[in-house]
């Protein structure tokens, strides 16, 4: 599916495609955050795996939870299908994750946290919306936050997305000039540094 170029590359290193780490769950939010803004009428459902088809055409209620490798592939697919290049990919994901953070839920919540305490709730709020991967974070100077998942379920497009949603969490926790940088990118792990001014 040449169509799907970025989607092939990203299932080819699962190691069985879609189907890897059924127990590895996301929130359905996860997904509707970036498909719920984007036009799909034109997507090639016919060409598109079953997998895909099924979660692109299904209205699964957010706390519904979904195989992250599948949700991850979908993003891709859809990715390849608005014609996103690397850059255009995170914006996307950027423009997303600042929409789904500044809705009314966790703006209020978000809004009562100072950003070192963001940095503390990570982990436990990351737990409510991910299972069977881990962030954890060090109180150091600067701030990290490592992400452990099984072997490429994110890729290292996906890792960086992941940054944006960070650091528009830490702005609405009141921080000056926030800042999140992926300095470290494996197969299993992601090291982020945080900052602010």
């Amino acid at each position: 599916m040449t169509r799907f170029a970025r989607f092939e590359r990203y299932i080819g290193r699962l190691p069985q495609g879609l189907d890897s780490y059924p127990d590895v769950r996301c929130k359905a939010s996860v997904l509707r955050t970036f498909i719920d803004t984007v036009d799909l009428s034109g997507f090639p459902f016919d060409a598109a795996p079953p997998a895909v088809r099924t979660l692109l055409q299904t209205q699964f209620l957010p706390t519904v939870s979904l195989a992250e490798a599948q949700v991850m592939g979908t993003l891709h697919a859809v990715s390849d299908y608005l014609g996103y290049d690397d850059a255009a990919t995170l914006r996307w994901m950027d423009d997303s994750n600042g929409r789904l953070l500044n809705g009314r839920f966790f703006r209020a919540l978000m809004s009562l946290a100072a950003p070192s305490i963001l940095v503390t709730m990570a982990s436990r709020q990351w737990g409510h919306i991910h299972r069977g991967t881990r962030l954890t974070t060090e109180r150091s100077n600067p701030p990290k936050m490592f992400l452990r998942f099984p072997d490429h379920l994110y890729d290292e497009l996906i890792a960086r997305g992941m940054a944006t949603g960070v650091r528009h969490a830490l702005s609405l926790c009141r921080a000056t000039n926030p800042r999140v940088e992926m300095v470290s990118y494996t197969p299993t792990l992601v090291t982020y540094h945080l900052g602010w001014d």
